[in-house]
């Protein structure tokens, strides 16, 4: 019921709304991009989990170089953080966007304003990186909003960094 409760999750509507097949990554069309994010939305485990992290940083965002199919995927991955999904999911989902919010375009021909993009993404999702990091003591959380909020976080909120 869970598995199916999950197909019907806000990420897995915003995978289903793109049409990746129009979206560049590192081997090109990103298809199976939009596949890999409805299967870590799905993980029914941690290995399911780490299997799809691994599909996905090697096709959005390779060796701090950052692809056009990062731009959807960003939605996609806070939306499964909001979400009811598998801890282990939401874990790949942090580490996925604290490399996303380090990284560059890949290429000069993708957007000049790509990662920037990607990051005003996470900006708006401040408030959901609190609460995952000080209400479910979610791992990756802090050094994201610390990133995202350039080291300013820990300053605004000091109780947080006890957790």
């Amino acid at each position: 019921m869970l598995t199916e409760q999950r197909k019907g999750s806000l990420a897995a509507q915003l995978v289903q709304a793109v049409d990746w097949s129009s979206v560049q990554e590192a081997s090109g069309s990103s298809e199976t991009v939009g596949h890999a994010l409805l299967s870590l939305a799905l993980a029914e485990d941690s290995r399911d989990a780490s299997r799809v992290y691994w599909s996905l940083e090697n096709h959005i965002v390779v060796q701090g170089s950052l692809y056009p199919a990062a731009l959807p995927a960003v939605p996609v991955l806070l939306a499964l953080l909001a979400g009811d999904h598998i801890r282990p999911s939401k874990i790949s989902a942090l580490q996925l966007l604290y490399l996303i919010h380090n990284s560059e375009r890949a290429e000069e021909a993708f957007s000049h304003d790509l990662a920037d993009q990607c990051r005003a993404h996470m900006e708006r999702a401040v408030w959901l990186l609190a609460y995952l990091h000080q209400q479910e003591g979610l791992a990756g959380a802090r050094e994201l909003l610390e990133l995202i909020c350039d080291g300013a976080y820990l300053h605004l909120a000091p109780e947080a960094a006890e957790l």
